[in-house]
């Protein structure tokens, strides 16, 4: 691509974030409950009790980084959340910043220049393009997605640089902020890295107990009994849900298989039928047995495969949690960044795919009902299954070094 083309896709880039940013920082999103978590830590309230239920999902430990962001909101909503957008903006230039080094050996800058990067070369803009409606709708929502996956990127990034305690440690700490990164910690046992996945554990568990330092350990405790309570609030097999959970509740329970196409738009609660958990636990067994027979303990352990099995790891947490939210995609930008060039050369059909099943998934490109027909046809979790066996295809295949 020439210096020219780069500099007008940016421009374009830039133009199209301008005029979505009137909108994501007028909404108040998820980005409320951040900030009412924030306030009943610093007025000294029960983090679950007192805000009712959906209030809180998060462990204890998400709650004291919400106490920042509270005394953050009191200078103004409009201020407040035009700062988070661009907090998120910046996490995710310092993603694909980490990506272009390890994963290319060059560096990534905001500008177009010799022997660097721009968002706007396509090793950048392919996984940006694919994964554009997810970071959409994070940015919609004012999630925290951007922040743990730029933590989650770190870890990998230092695993593959063969720095293994700090890996571990980003690992171990996005998975104290939110329990999907916890997957990296069995895995790294798995591959016989002691030094990482304890490093992992260990930081995970300090993160997860250190409320009790500001909270007392009778209250942490008190906290810790109603998280799971809390947590299981909203697990709604909706559309948006993109697990292989509501899928399998989509397809075996209440729409029975391309009956799902025709479900309601609205919430849609669990329906019981033990068809679901049989295909279910099926479509779990076939992922993690999958990726045990390509990933194996004794197997090669270079920049490559690191980047590779991570990515695997990655987008398997986002399929198997109880609970994929629609946005949680965006963090296949990860893997699609490992696999692009080997996808762009060896297997492009792959990319058509992807692409066909991604943009009519979004209601901002395509109108209802078909976005949600989509949904309900569980397309984003296909995608991510896709995703998936593209990386154990390339962990497959001999590596080098």
């Amino acid at each position: 691509m020439t210096r020219r083309a780069e500099w007008i896709i940016l421009g374009m880039g830039f133009l199209l974030i301008l005029t979505a940013a009137r909108s994501w920082v007028r909404r108040e999103g998820d980005f409320q409950l951040y900030v009412g978590l924030g306030e009943t830590v610093l007025r000294g309230g029960h983090i679950y009790r007192d805000l009712g239920e959906g209030g809180n999902t998060w462990p204890p430990f998400y709650a004291l980084w919400c106490a920042p962001v509270a005394l953050a909101a009191r200078l103004g909503p409009r201020v407040v959340r035009t700062g988070w957008v661009a907090l998120n903006l910046v996490f995710l230039f310092l993603i694909m910043r980490m990506l272009a080094r390890s994963v290319y050996g060059k560096a990534l800058g905001l500008m177009p220049r010799r022997g660097a990067f721009s968002l706007a070369s396509p090793e950048m803009l392919l996984p940006l393009l694919l994964t554009a409606v997810f970071l959409n709708d994070d940015l919609n929502y004012l999630q925290v997605n951007l922040v743990i996956l730029a933590c989650v990127t770190a870890g990998i990034c230092r695993l593959a640089e063969g720095r293994e305690v700090a890996g571990g440690a980003w690992l171990g700490f996005a998975a104290a902020l939110k329990v999907l990164p916890g997957l990296f910690i069995p895995y790294l046992f798995w591959r016989g890295r002691w030094r990482a996945g304890i490093a992992a554990s260990v930081v995970a568990g300090v993160c997860s107990l250190s409320p009790a330092l500001v909270f007392g350990w009778r209250r942490f405790l008190d906290f810790v009994a109603d998280w799971p309570r809390a947590a299981h609030w909203g697990w709604g097999m909706n559309g948006p849900n993109q697990s292989l959970l509501a899928m399998s509740e989509r397809f075996a329970g209440q729409g029975r298989w391309l009956g799902a196409a025709a479900l309601p738009r609205g919430y849609l609660g669990a329906s019981g039928d033990p068809a679901v958990l049989v295909v279910w636990g099926l479509a779990v067994a076939a992922v993690l047995v999958s990726m045990a027979v390509v990933i194996r303990p004794r197997g090669a352990w270079n920049r490559e495969t690191v980047l590779i099995e991570c990515s695997a790891v990655l987008t398997a947490s986002i399929l198997l949690g109880p609970l994929s939210w629609y946005h949680y995609f965006v963090a296949l930008v990860v893997p699609l960044t490992v696999l692009g060039d080997d996808l762009r050369r060896r297997a492009p059909w792959v990319l058509v795919i992807l692409a066909c099943l991604v943009f009519p998934s979004s209601s901002g490109l395509v109108r209802y009902p078909l976005s949600t027909v989509w949904l309900n046809l569980s397309a984003v979790t296909f995608v991510g299954l896709l995703v998936l066996g593209a990386c154990l295809w390339a962990r497959g295949r001999p590596v080098r070094g």
